[in-house]
Formats: structure tokens, C-alpha cells, sequence
């Protein structure tokens, strides 16, 4: 699916592994009928350039739209 290629593009394999975390998540949150709190997020590694931290924030949000 377009979510798992995405997933594949991203520059690590730590940062690969926190985005699924993070899918996994919202999953469970959705599978029980409740949304996430406001404040549940991502943790994305500290080490990305700007520019390209900034491509990729756009990315994830319509990573998070998908799974709504």
C-alpha cells in the first residue's frame, strides 16, 4: 500500500521502526472505539537535516489521515 512505501522511504531504520510503532498505536486506539489523546504522537529521531525534516512532516500527516 501507498502507507508501506512510504514507510520504506524514510531514512532509517530506527525512525521505519517508530512510525509503525506509532501506526500500531492509532490501530489499537481505533480497534477500541476511542480516539488518541491530543498530545499522542510520533517520537521522530532528533538527527534529521531541516529540509528534509520538513518534506517529511508532510508526509507523515497524510500517513495519519490514511489511518483515521
Amino acid at each position: 500500500s501507498c502507507r508501506d512505501y512510504w514507510i520504506e522511504t524514510l531514512r532509517s531504520r530506527e525512525e521505519r521502526r517508530t512510525i509503525r510503532r506509532y501506526a500500531k498505536e492509532l490501530l489499537e486506539y481505533r480497534n477500541k472505539g476511542i480516539r488518541p489523546p491530543k498530545s499522542h504522537r510520533a517520537e521522530r529521531p532528533q538527527a534529521a537535516p531541516k529540509q528534509r525534516r520538513k518534506s517529511s512532516s508532510k508526509a507523515t500527516t497524510r500517513s495519519t489521515d490514511d489511518l483515521r
